[in-house]
């Protein structure tokens, strides 16, 4: 490197932040910044790098509900829960993602002090024609229901019960899987939340898209916003790119059920419960 070069300076490490979970096991987590820029050729650490961010385990304590079976959710949260309705995720699995929709807003506690939630319930567009449209690859009018199959179920509502019977009420779209729209959908619904709350996304699917590289690029956006989620359900789902499309740590952000008859079980309730709420009881 010449005389005008100059690799960056790090500033020192941050203090470890709180504990990312209550039970069950999380994370802290501790970074360092750049304290002078890298000059010229010089080269800089970037910021996901070891020397740059570092996590450690902490509360490794099993999670045991204070009442009943379910753990519930006890943290001031805006959450947006995206429930796939494609047809790939088939009629039985259809009814399981409504089940498990239900019982998580039933689990969470809701309120001015508490978590208020939105839920979003996608699919796709039918036609080759309506794709270009939903993906804004042509210019026109588009219609996010009827076009683009993105529907929302309940914008930021703070009443579970009602929540829960809107979600038990829905009727399965079946159509195609266009998740970087539904990732689009819930980062806007996000700017009507609370400036003391923290965000959180949530999406149930099979893991099956149309356009991975749309949603590998709307769940990088989504992830400067807010705190990105998957509860991917498969065998067989590619889970590099769940992996890529979830806030880090992965092993807080991704949980993994095998298949659709297990999806709502208390236990997997209790698994994203969780890992979603940084306070439980």
């Amino acid at each position: 490197a010449g005389a005008c070069d100059r690799d960056c300076t790090l500033s020192e490490w941050t203090r470890w932040s709180s504990c990312s979970k209550a039970c069950d096991g999380g994370f802290q987590v501790r970074k360092r910044d750049i304290g002078v820029e890298a000059k010229g050729q010089g080269s800089c650490p970037s910021p996901d790098s070891e020397v740059r961010l570092q996590y450690r385990r902490c509360n490794s304590a099993v999670c045991k509900p204070k009442t009943g079976d379910t753990l519930k959710c006890k943290s001031k949260l805006d959450i947006v829960l995206i429930l796939d309705g494609s047809g790939s995720i088939g009629e039985a699995g259809w009814a399981k993602v409504k089940s498990l929709g239900g019982k998580l807003v039933q689990a969470i506690e809701m309120g001015a002090d508490g978590a208020q939630v939105a839920v979003l319930l996608y699919s796709g567009p039918k036609s080759w024609p309506t794709y270009r449209k939903c993906t804004g690859a042509v210019t026109g009018p588009v219609d996010l229901a009827t076009d683009c199959n993105l529907n929302w179920v309940s914008h930021f509502a703070s009443t579970a019960d009602t929540l829960a019977s809107a979600i038990g009420g829905l009727t399965w779209p079946k159509a195609s899987t266009l998740t970087s729209a539904a990732l689009a959908t819930a980062e806007a619904e996000l700017r009507t939340g609370r400036s003391d709350a923290s965000s959180l996304v949530i999406a149930i699917t099979d893991g099956k898209t149309m356009d991975p590289r749309r949603t590998t690029q709307a769940a990088k956006s989504l992830q400067t916003k807010a705190r990105l989620m998957w509860v991917p359900v498969s065998r067989s789902v590619d889970l590099e790119d769940i992996k890529l499309w979830a806030s880090k740590p992965v092993a807080d952000n991704v949980v993994l059920v095998q298949n659709f008859d297990k999806l709502d079980t208390v236990a997997n309730v209790n698994r994203i419960i969780a890992d979603a709420c940084p306070e439980v009881e």
